[in-house]
């Protein structure tokens, strides 16, 4: 990541801190809009997240992979909040076999 976008990413983080570190969305509640339907989803799904992503990230991930019966959880090695900028091989490895899984 260059410092521009570095410096995208703090603005980003400076207008929304709440989100990105915890205040006031923690605890996560224990229920959230749409969570309820997931489990009425019959396509193949993808939760991926980075490595090096914030904790919330990898919990909010963690919810909504156990609400999804055909959820994929993966932690992408190396990457961070951005799986398909920092690790786009392993992202298309990932996409692929989820698309083309026939199960």
């Amino acid at each position: 990541m260059d410092a521009g976008q570095r410096a995208w990413l703090a603005g980003i983080c400076a207008d929304s801190p709440g989100f990105y570190f915890g205040h006031p969305a923690e605890p996560l509640p224990p229920t959230r809009p749409g969570i309820e339907h997931l489990a009425t989803l019959t396509v193949p799904a993808l939760v991926a997240v980075g490595e090096h992503d914030h904790a919330f990230t990898h919990r909010c991930a963690d919810r909504v992979a156990s609400g999804l019966p055909t959820a994929h959880r993966v932690t992408v090695a190396g990457a961070d909040h951005f799986v398909n900028v920092t690790a786009p091989a392993a992202f298309a490895v990932l996409v692929t076999s989820i698309v083309t899984d026939r199960r």
